[in-house]
Protein backbone atom coordinates (compact mmCIF):
# COMPACT_ATOMS: atom_id res chain seq x y z
CA UNK A 1 0.00 0.00 0.00
CA UNK A 2 2.07 3.70 -1.21
CA UNK A 3 1.14 6.44 0.93
CA UNK A 4 -0.30 9.39 -0.51
CA UNK A 5 3.27 11.28 -0.36
CA UNK A 6 5.05 8.56 -2.00
CA UNK A 7 6.56 9.73 -5.67
CA UNK A 8 4.63 9.15 -8.69
CA UNK A 9 6.81 6.45 -10.50
CA UNK A 10 8.96 8.41 -13.47
CA UNK A 11 7.93 7.53 -17.16
CA UNK A 12 10.32 5.62 -19.30
CA UNK A 13 12.67 7.63 -21.02
CA UNK A 14 12.03 7.88 -24.47
CA UNK A 15 13.49 5.16 -27.03
CA UNK A 16 16.50 6.23 -28.94
CA UNK A 17 16.64 5.27 -32.76
CA UNK A 18 19.72 3.17 -33.08
CA UNK A 19 20.55 5.36 -36.91
CA UNK A 20 20.53 8.60 -34.48
CA UNK A 21 23.55 7.32 -32.55
CA UNK A 22 26.85 8.48 -33.66
CA UNK A 23 29.33 5.44 -33.86
CA UNK A 24 32.34 6.83 -33.11
CA UNK A 25 34.33 3.83 -33.60
CA UNK A 26 35.48 4.60 -36.72
CA UNK A 27 36.57 8.24 -36.63
CA UNK A 28 39.90 7.81 -35.46
CA UNK A 29 40.41 5.18 -38.32
CA UNK A 30 39.49 7.80 -40.48
CA UNK A 31 41.66 10.42 -39.37
CA UNK A 32 44.09 8.81 -39.28
CA UNK A 33 43.83 7.87 -43.09
CA UNK A 34 43.57 11.61 -44.21
CA UNK A 35 46.45 12.00 -41.89
CA UNK A 36 48.41 9.60 -43.23
CA UNK A 37 47.16 10.82 -47.19
CA UNK A 38 48.49 14.24 -46.16
CA UNK A 39 51.87 12.49 -45.08
CA UNK A 40 52.05 10.32 -47.96
CA UNK A 41 51.88 13.60 -50.05
CA UNK A 42 54.16 15.44 -48.17
CA UNK A 43 57.00 12.73 -48.52
CA UNK A 44 56.51 13.10 -51.82
CA UNK A 45 56.46 16.38 -52.73
CA UNK A 46 59.55 17.02 -54.59
CA UNK A 47 58.67 13.94 -57.08
CA UNK A 48 55.91 16.21 -58.63
CA UNK A 49 56.30 18.37 -61.35
CA UNK A 50 55.35 21.09 -59.45
CA UNK A 51 52.99 22.11 -56.31
CA UNK A 52 49.69 22.20 -58.78
CA UNK A 53 49.34 18.11 -58.22
CA UNK A 54 49.96 17.34 -54.63
CA UNK A 55 47.48 20.75 -53.49
CA UNK A 56 45.24 19.03 -55.22
CA UNK A 57 45.29 15.62 -54.42
CA UNK A 58 45.74 17.70 -51.22
CA UNK A 59 41.82 19.53 -51.57
CA UNK A 60 40.18 16.44 -52.62
CA UNK A 61 41.70 14.28 -49.42
CA UNK A 62 40.88 17.53 -47.20
CA UNK A 63 36.93 18.14 -48.81
CA UNK A 64 36.33 14.61 -48.37
CA UNK A 65 37.20 13.71 -45.15
CA UNK A 66 36.10 17.72 -43.76
CA UNK A 67 32.73 16.95 -45.48
CA UNK A 68 32.60 12.99 -43.98
CA UNK A 69 33.15 14.99 -40.29
CA UNK A 70 30.74 17.95 -41.18
CA UNK A 71 27.79 15.10 -41.70
CA UNK A 72 28.22 13.47 -38.41
CA UNK A 73 27.75 17.47 -36.71
CA UNK A 74 25.06 18.83 -38.78
CA UNK A 75 24.80 22.19 -40.95
CA UNK A 76 24.35 24.07 -37.90
CA UNK A 77 28.21 23.14 -36.48
CA UNK A 78 29.32 23.73 -39.37
CA UNK A 79 28.40 26.87 -40.21
CA UNK A 80 30.23 27.47 -36.90
CA UNK A 81 32.88 26.44 -38.37
CA UNK A 82 32.62 28.52 -41.41
CA UNK A 83 32.66 31.57 -39.09
CA UNK A 84 35.69 30.23 -37.40
CA UNK A 85 37.57 30.12 -40.83
CA UNK A 86 36.25 33.60 -42.03
CA UNK A 87 37.66 34.54 -37.92
CA UNK A 88 40.61 33.12 -38.71
CA UNK A 89 41.30 35.42 -41.66
CA UNK A 90 40.24 37.90 -40.05
CA UNK A 91 42.45 37.99 -37.28
CA UNK A 92 45.63 37.07 -39.28
CA UNK A 93 45.20 39.95 -42.07
CA UNK A 94 44.49 42.58 -38.76
CA UNK A 95 47.07 41.35 -36.75
CA UNK A 96 49.76 40.40 -39.12
CA UNK A 97 52.13 42.75 -38.05
CA UNK A 98 51.38 41.98 -34.36
CA UNK A 99 52.18 38.95 -34.71
CA UNK A 100 55.31 39.42 -36.89
CA UNK A 101 56.81 41.40 -33.88
CA UNK A 102 55.69 38.86 -31.46
CA UNK A 103 58.17 35.97 -33.56
CA UNK A 104 60.79 39.27 -34.52
CA UNK A 105 60.29 38.72 -38.55
CA UNK A 106 60.16 42.00 -40.07
CA UNK A 107 59.05 43.24 -43.40
CA UNK A 108 57.05 42.30 -46.02
CA UNK A 109 58.19 38.99 -45.16
CA UNK A 110 56.91 39.51 -41.65
CA UNK A 111 53.48 40.66 -42.68
CA UNK A 112 53.11 37.17 -44.66
CA UNK A 113 54.71 35.00 -41.85
CA UNK A 114 52.11 37.03 -39.23
CA UNK A 115 49.15 36.67 -41.27
CA UNK A 116 49.57 32.87 -41.16
CA UNK A 117 50.78 32.72 -37.72
CA UNK A 118 47.14 34.55 -36.82
CA UNK A 119 45.34 32.49 -38.49
CA UNK A 120 46.28 29.16 -37.09
CA UNK A 121 45.87 30.66 -33.92
CA UNK A 122 42.64 31.29 -34.36
CA UNK A 123 41.43 28.53 -36.39
CA UNK A 124 42.95 26.32 -33.95
CA UNK A 125 42.45 27.84 -31.01
CA UNK A 126 38.49 27.98 -31.80
CA UNK A 127 38.35 24.58 -33.40
CA UNK A 128 39.23 23.07 -29.88
CA UNK A 129 36.56 24.95 -28.14
CA UNK A 130 34.11 23.53 -30.24
CA UNK A 131 35.17 20.31 -29.80
CA UNK A 132 34.86 20.45 -26.27
CA UNK A 133 32.01 22.15 -26.49
CA UNK A 134 29.43 20.01 -28.39
CA UNK A 135 27.50 17.33 -28.08
CA UNK A 136 28.90 14.20 -30.29
CA UNK A 137 26.73 11.38 -28.89
CA UNK A 138 23.91 12.47 -31.36
CA UNK A 139 23.59 12.43 -34.89
CA UNK A 140 21.78 15.16 -36.57
CA UNK A 141 19.00 15.07 -39.04
CA UNK A 142 19.01 13.87 -42.68
CA UNK A 143 18.82 17.84 -44.11
CA UNK A 144 21.28 18.59 -41.67
CA UNK A 145 23.64 16.09 -42.09
CA UNK A 146 23.50 16.56 -46.02
CA UNK A 147 23.76 20.61 -45.67
CA UNK A 148 26.83 19.57 -43.24
CA UNK A 149 28.05 17.42 -46.08
CA UNK A 150 27.96 20.43 -48.59
CA UNK A 151 29.66 22.93 -45.88
CA UNK A 152 32.40 20.94 -44.69
CA UNK A 153 34.04 20.11 -48.30
CA UNK A 154 33.32 23.70 -49.33
CA UNK A 155 35.85 24.33 -45.35
CA UNK A 156 38.34 21.84 -46.71
CA UNK A 157 38.92 23.43 -50.16
CA UNK A 158 39.09 26.55 -48.37
CA UNK A 159 41.64 25.90 -45.70
CA UNK A 160 44.01 23.92 -48.55
CA UNK A 161 43.87 27.29 -50.20
CA UNK A 162 44.50 29.71 -47.70
CA UNK A 163 47.23 27.39 -46.46
CA UNK A 164 48.62 26.65 -50.21
CA UNK A 165 48.43 30.03 -51.09
CA UNK A 166 52.15 30.88 -50.33
CA UNK A 167 53.13 27.26 -51.17
CA UNK A 168 51.87 28.22 -55.09
CA UNK A 169 53.10 31.12 -55.35
CA UNK A 170 56.67 30.48 -54.42
CA UNK A 171 56.25 27.39 -56.76
CA UNK A 172 59.79 27.36 -58.49
CA UNK A 173 59.66 24.39 -60.55
CA UNK A 174 60.05 24.08 -63.85
CA UNK A 175 55.99 22.59 -64.05
CA UNK A 176 55.42 25.50 -62.45
CA UNK A 177 51.74 26.89 -64.51
CA UNK A 178 52.91 29.79 -67.20
CA UNK A 179 49.85 32.44 -68.46
CA UNK A 180 46.58 29.66 -69.22
CA UNK A 181 48.69 26.67 -67.49
CA UNK A 182 47.12 25.05 -64.82
CA UNK A 183 47.32 25.77 -60.98
CA UNK A 184 46.11 24.55 -58.16
CA UNK A 185 42.76 24.55 -57.64
CA UNK A 186 42.24 25.48 -53.66
CA UNK A 187 44.60 28.45 -53.78
CA UNK A 188 42.98 29.50 -57.07
CA UNK A 189 39.29 30.02 -55.88
CA UNK A 190 40.83 31.41 -52.59
CA UNK A 191 42.44 33.80 -54.81
CA UNK A 192 39.32 34.64 -56.85
CA UNK A 193 37.60 35.45 -53.44
CA UNK A 194 39.65 37.69 -51.64
CA UNK A 195 41.73 39.19 -54.63
CA UNK A 196 39.39 42.17 -54.37
CA UNK A 197 39.97 42.51 -50.45
CA UNK A 198 43.62 42.34 -50.97
CA UNK A 199 45.65 45.64 -50.73
CA UNK A 200 47.23 47.36 -54.35
CA UNK A 201 50.71 46.42 -53.16
CA UNK A 202 50.31 43.07 -51.71
CA UNK A 203 47.94 42.30 -55.12
CA UNK A 204 51.19 43.91 -56.50
CA UNK A 205 53.30 41.48 -54.93
CA UNK A 206 50.72 38.31 -55.98
CA UNK A 207 51.22 39.55 -59.43
CA UNK A 208 54.89 39.91 -59.84
CA UNK A 209 55.15 36.32 -58.05
CA UNK A 210 52.94 34.83 -60.64
CA UNK A 211 55.06 36.42 -63.20
CA UNK A 212 58.60 35.41 -62.13
CA UNK A 213 56.81 31.62 -62.70
CA UNK A 214 55.61 32.41 -65.71
CA UNK A 215 59.48 33.77 -67.15
CA UNK A 216 60.95 30.47 -65.97
CA UNK A 217 59.22 29.31 -68.92
CA UNK A 218 61.17 31.50 -71.53
CA UNK A 219 62.07 35.12 -71.02
CA UNK A 220 64.00 37.15 -73.08
CA UNK A 221 64.96 40.48 -71.73
CA UNK A 222 65.65 42.94 -74.72
CA UNK A 223 62.33 42.75 -74.85
CA UNK A 224 61.20 44.64 -71.77
CA UNK A 225 61.38 48.42 -72.10
CA UNK A 226 64.53 48.75 -69.90
CA UNK A 227 63.94 52.14 -69.18
CA UNK A 228 60.20 52.46 -68.34
CA UNK A 229 61.21 49.35 -65.73
CA UNK A 230 64.16 51.98 -64.59
CA UNK A 231 62.09 54.63 -63.30
CA UNK A 232 60.07 52.26 -61.42
CA UNK A 233 62.97 51.26 -59.35
CA UNK A 234 64.58 54.80 -59.10
CA UNK A 235 63.64 55.59 -55.88
CA UNK A 236 65.36 52.26 -54.58
CA UNK A 237 67.94 51.57 -56.53
CA UNK A 238 69.93 54.80 -55.79
CA UNK A 239 69.84 54.11 -51.84
CA UNK A 240 73.39 53.47 -50.60
CA UNK A 241 72.38 50.20 -48.12
CA UNK A 242 70.47 48.71 -51.10
CA UNK A 243 73.78 48.85 -53.45
CA UNK A 244 75.35 48.31 -50.95
CA UNK A 245 73.85 44.86 -50.39
CA UNK A 246 73.73 44.00 -54.36
CA UNK A 247 77.88 44.55 -54.47
CA UNK A 248 77.87 41.75 -51.80
CA UNK A 249 79.54 38.91 -52.73
CA UNK A 250 78.11 36.27 -50.79
CA UNK A 251 74.22 37.75 -51.27
CA UNK A 252 75.31 37.82 -54.99
CA UNK A 253 75.64 33.77 -54.47
CA UNK A 254 72.90 32.99 -53.10
CA UNK A 255 71.43 35.05 -56.52
CA UNK A 256 73.12 33.37 -59.18
CA UNK A 257 72.51 30.08 -57.04
CA UNK A 258 68.48 30.54 -57.68
CA UNK A 259 67.44 30.25 -54.37
CA UNK A 260 64.76 32.83 -52.94
CA UNK A 261 64.13 31.45 -50.11
CA UNK A 262 67.88 31.02 -48.67
CA UNK A 263 68.32 34.73 -50.21
CA UNK A 264 65.10 35.84 -48.56
CA UNK A 265 66.06 34.01 -44.98
CA UNK A 266 69.70 35.79 -44.58
CA UNK A 267 70.08 38.29 -42.02
CA UNK A 268 71.28 41.05 -44.37
CA UNK A 269 68.11 40.97 -46.92
CA UNK A 270 65.92 40.76 -43.68
CA UNK A 271 67.77 43.39 -42.21
CA UNK A 272 66.81 45.43 -45.70
CA UNK A 273 63.53 44.42 -45.61
CA UNK A 274 62.52 46.02 -42.26
CA UNK A 275 64.53 49.24 -43.11
CA UNK A 276 62.01 51.56 -42.69
CA UNK A 277 63.16 54.00 -45.38
CA UNK A 278 63.82 51.12 -47.78
CA UNK A 279 59.93 50.18 -46.95
CA UNK A 280 58.70 54.06 -47.33
CA UNK A 281 60.46 54.05 -51.18
CA UNK A 282 59.64 50.46 -52.12
CA UNK A 283 55.77 51.01 -51.28
CA UNK A 284 55.48 53.89 -53.81
CA UNK A 285 56.45 51.35 -56.84
CA UNK A 286 53.76 49.95 -58.86
CA UNK A 287 54.29 46.06 -58.94
CA UNK A 288 51.75 45.80 -60.84
CA UNK A 289 53.20 47.94 -63.73
CA UNK A 290 56.33 45.90 -63.01
CA UNK A 291 54.30 43.01 -63.93
CA UNK A 292 53.23 44.15 -66.90
CA UNK A 293 56.77 45.72 -68.21
CA UNK A 294 58.28 42.20 -67.42
CA UNK A 295 55.59 40.07 -69.34
CA UNK A 296 56.87 42.21 -72.74
CA UNK A 297 59.82 39.36 -72.41
CA UNK A 298 57.68 36.15 -71.43
CA UNK A 299 58.74 33.73 -74.60
CA UNK A 300 56.72 29.89 -74.79
CA UNK A 301 59.40 27.83 -75.24
CA UNK A 302 62.83 28.99 -75.48
CA UNK A 303 63.94 32.48 -75.99
CA UNK A 304 65.65 33.85 -79.10
CA UNK A 305 67.02 37.20 -78.87
CA UNK A 306 70.14 38.21 -77.05
CA UNK A 307 70.41 37.49 -73.62
CA UNK A 308 67.30 35.09 -73.59
CA UNK A 309 67.17 32.61 -70.61
CA UNK A 310 66.00 29.28 -71.70
CA UNK A 311 62.95 27.65 -69.96
CA UNK A 312 64.39 25.36 -66.67
CA UNK A 313 64.40 21.96 -67.54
Amino acid sequence: MTSATDPRPSAPPPAIDPSEVRQSRFEPVVTFAWLATLGLIAARWSEFPSVTEPLNLATMATALYFGWKASLDGGLWELLSIAQLAGGVAVGYLGKDFFAGLFGFPGLLGGVFGFYAGFLFTYLGLALLKYLCRDRSRLPGPAMRALGLVLGAAEGVLLVGIVGFALALLDTSAGAGGPGGPRPLAPLLVGQVIGPLVPPSASGAIELARVAQEMRRGFDPSRVDREALTRQFAPVTGHPRLQEAANDPELRALAEKGDPLALLQHPKVRALLSDGELVRLAGGIDLHEVARLLRQGLVPGAGTGPGAVPPVR
